[in-house]
This record gives structure tokens, C-alpha cells and sequence, in this order.
């Protein structure tokens, strides 16, 4: 008795493990058909032309000024006057406490990621 159950329950699990891989196999067809024809679309597709859109390191980029603090130097990347608008928007918004900007000074070296975690860490602790 217990030997036939023994057997009943591994062709169950045979049965079971075939539909499971099957059905990955099947899967697997399935995607690597989309993936070409996503790979057709795209060599179908019309590349556009250097005169339409110049490389980014030929577009004239703005220069962050006194007058125009939000500006920023590099397209790919916010100005800092940006990030603290931001921030103080966000801080503003969670209604943590009441926001008042006193002054902005960038430093000058970063440091390390550690550096910069142990200093959030200290003025989180600070703050509470």
C-alpha cells in the first residue's frame, strides 16, 4: 500500500515538474518572438538626422549666474539652487516642521558616500 502511494506521488510530481517546464519553454518562444519583432520595428524605423538634432555637447548650454540661480550648467543634471527649491518643497510638504531657508552654501569637498551618510545620520539625530 504504502509503496503504491509512494509511486502515485512521484508521477504526480513527474506530471506537475513536465507542465511547469513546458510551459516555461512555451514562455520563452513566446518572448523571444516579441523580442524580434521589437528588433524588426526598430531597424525599420527611421533614423533621425544629425542636422535635426546636433549632439548635446554641441548645444549651447546656460550658465547659472547671480541673477539666474535656477539655471542649470549641464542639461542632464539639476542646478544645486534646484535641488535645495526641491528639498525645501518636499520638507514643506510632509509637514514635518515649518521650513525657513536661512542661507545656501555648497561645500566644497563632498567626501566619500560614508562620509556623507554619517553626516545625514548625525543631523537626523539632531533634528529628533
Amino acid at each position: 500500500m504504502s509503496s503504491e502511494l509512494f509511486f502515485y506521488g512521484l508521477k504526480i510530481t513527474a506530471i506537475g515538474m513536465g507542465i511547469v517546464f513546458v510551459t516555461l519553454y512555451v514562455t520563452q518562444l513566446i518572448l523571444l518572438g516579441l523580442g524580434q519583432i521589437a528588433t524588426a520595428r526598430a531597424k525599420n524605423k527611421p533614423q533621425p538626422s544629425l542636422a535635426e538634432n546636433p549632439p548635446l555637447d554641441e548645444v549651447p548650454s546656460e550658465i547659472v549666474t547671480e541673477e539666474n540661480p535656477m539655471l542649470s550648467p549641464n542639461r542632464h543634471e539639476p542646478s544645486f539652487g534646484v535641488l535645495v527649491a526641491i528639498s525645501a518643497a518636499l520638507a514643506a510638504m510632509l509637514g514635518s516642521r515649518p521650513v525657513s531657508i536661512i542661507s545656501i552654501r555648497k561645500e566644497q569637498n563632498g567626501g566619500s558616500a560614508w562620509q556623507q551618510s554619517a553626516r545625514l545620520n548625525s543631523a537626523e539625530r539632531q533634528q529628533n
